[in-house]
């Protein structure tokens, strides 16, 4: 593994994917994660999960890490509007930060992640990771837990975003319970970089739709002197 990851920049081997986050509110897509994916030549496609925790023990985890922020800000600088992209060593992330990239803490609960890092760091957003939305229509810790993470996250002036979502019901929930964004199956899987265009310009469209429709719905409205006079 570590001699092919050697190899993999060589052979340009890793691809990056994009999934957006909705912004609960509006609808609408209000950033994109950045998801590594290596287009391994034996073992197929492999997800961030197969080789990152690996890549973490060895001195390629550097490059990787430099490549992915390159590209992914190369990327979204071509997107239309405020999309970003989020993207983390505490001297490296003021500075990030200060450039104008937002910060967010992955899998909140999990692993690494824990109060004090969030104390500590400059987060702009808060992740709660899937394993908690996927049992939240059947587990009522579940739901407490994510609840009480929105509210904390609220208090710091965080937004939360929750990974993972992908039915109407988990959507229906963390919109009642305040959480900012969310993304997962239910919205889109991750796309390539060059279908991420196409998938603003659907909202767009459906944007423009709904916004016809209001203005038709308005002009169909009788006026109230009409109505007076209708009576």
């Amino acid at each position: 593994m570590e001699r092919d990851l050697r190899t993999a920049f060589l052979n340009d081997e890793f691809v990056m994917h994009y999934q957006p986050l909705v912004n609960l509110q509006s609808g609408k897509i209000s950033a994109l994660e950045a998801l590594i994916r290596w287009n391994h030549p034996e073992r197929g496609t492999l997800l961030p999960v197969d080789f990152i925790p690996f890549a973490e023990e060895t001195p390629q985890i550097l490059p990787i890490g430099e490549w992915a922020l390159r590209l992914a800000c190369k990327h979204a600088a071509t997107w239309p509007g405020a999309i970003g992209v989020t993207g983390s060593t505490l001297a490296c992330v003021h500075r990030l930060r200060a450039l104008g990239v937002r910060i967010a803490m992955d899998d909140f609960g999990t692993g690494h992640s824990s109060l004090r890092t969030l104390r500590n760091c400059p987060f702009d957003r808060s992740k709660i990771d899937e394993c908690f939305v996927h049992d939240l229509l059947s587990k009522p810790d579940s739901r407490a837990i994510i609840q009480a993470v929105a509210q904390m996250a609220g208090s710091l002036g965080l937004k939360t975003t929750a990974e993972g979502v992908e039915t109407e019901g988990e959507l229906d929930y963390l919109k009642r319970v305040g959480c900012t964004e969310a993304q997962g199956y239910l919205f889109s899987k991750a796309v390539p970089a060059e279908q991420v265009c196409a998938l603003l310009a659907r909202q767009s469209t459906a944007d423009a739709s709904v916004s016809r429709a209001k203005q038709a719905g308005r002009r169909s409205r009788p006026s109230s002197e009409g109505r007076r006079l209708a009576q």
